[in-house]
């Protein structure tokens, strides 16, 4: 089983550190860095936490390096501030950076478009002709460009953004996966909530997991439900821990394909 992941990835950073005191510059608090840890994220994360469940995984993602750098209070676990740095990616609609690749040597391809520029709607389509299988998790707001893929797993606050095409989508409900956060998820209008309650310490990387588990699981049982179960009990595991964490408990081996961002 290969798998095609797809998407803009990022840097993610955490600093944690300890407050003692608060600035005599301004009202807010100084935090002393005590460690810091790194690891890729967003379409990066997906693929990891897919490799982590045994599956084999390449990831066409961009070039340029976009980093979101969390400031942590050791002792609260809160985050004071996120820093995101070159947060948007050139788009070039007319150069076709995947011509090289053989999408169809993948059994599945999984689109994680965070809409930062490295993927349009036309290339997204076309990728979904080319694929065997298609999975799409996106912040774009939907409409038809996206119902070439298989599934399509969106979060509440994007679900809001599209829901007046969804809902007309009669004939494609099958296709909608919307995360509902602590309540669980909703499929073919009906909500499963989570079956075992957890404290949440972090959800930095939570959608994705969801949709790495649920991609790994339906490879390999074609069960809807039993998948998105699966899917959700994963999550779940992985917000009661700190930062970004993957689902498996193998070591991610990931190859990564990195693609220019324009004909420069």
């Amino acid at each position: 089983m290969k798998v095609l992941i797809v998407g803009d990835s990022c840097e993610d950073i955490f600093l944690y550190g300890k407050i003692e005191r608060v600035s005599p510059e301004a009202p807010v608090p100084v935090l002393e860095p005590i460690r810091k840890t790194s690891n890729i994220g967003m379409a990066g994360n997906v693929a990891n936490n897919l490799s982590s469940l045994g599956i084999d995984c390449d990831l066409a993602t961009n070039s340029s390096k976009i980093t979101k750098t969390r400031f942590i209070d050791s002792k609260s676990k809160q985050m004071l501030l996120r820093l995101d740095e070159n947060d948007d990616l050139p788009v070039d609609d007319n150069y076709d950076k995947f011509n090289d690749l053989d999408i169809s040597k993948y059994d599945a391809v999984v689109i994680s478009d965070y809409d930062k520029g490295f993927l349009s709607t036309s290339q997204i389509s076309e990728i979904f002709e080319k694929s065997k299988m298609s999975f799409l998790q996106t912040s774009k707001s939907l409409d038809g460009w996206c119902l070439g893929a298989d599934f399509i797993k969106i979060n509440y606050f994007e679900y809001l953004k599209s829901e007046n095409f969804i809902t007309t989508q009669k004939d494609q409900l099958s296709k909608f996966i919307v995360t509902l956060g602590s309540k669980g998820f909703q499929y073919e209008e009906k909500i499963y909530p989570v079956e075992n309650k957890v404290e949440v310490r972090d959800l930095s990387g939570a959608g994705d997991t969801f949709l790495a588990s649920f991609v790994s699981e339906y490879l390999k049982k074609e069960d809807i439900l039993d998948s998105l179960m699966y899917a959700q009990n994963m999550a779940s595991n992985v917000v009661e821990k700190s930062g970004v964490n993957v689902a498996g408990n193998k070591i991610p081996n990931v190859k990564v394909l990195e693609m220019r961002m324009s004909l420069d």
